[in-house]
């Protein structure tokens, strides 16, 4: 559990940073986002779950 509250802690800090250091930059992104499909926004959300599981796994090992 202390992992999971330590990997979170992580995702917070590192957008945190990105939106201090590049809020315009953020906001185009946004923006693209919302262009695009639902179903390659579902895929896009699926491989960085996939790559930071693999992360996560080789790590611990």
């Amino acid at each position: 559990m202390q992992d999971i509250i330590l990997a979170l802690g992580a995702v917070f800090l590192v957008e945190g940073i990105l939106y201090t250091l590049f809020p315009e930059a953020m906001r185009r992104m946004m923006k693209q986002v919302i262009q695009m499909p639902e179903n390659a926004i579902r895929y896009s959300g699926l491989a960085a779950a996939v790559i930071g599981f693999l992360v996560i796994y080789a790590v611990k090992q």
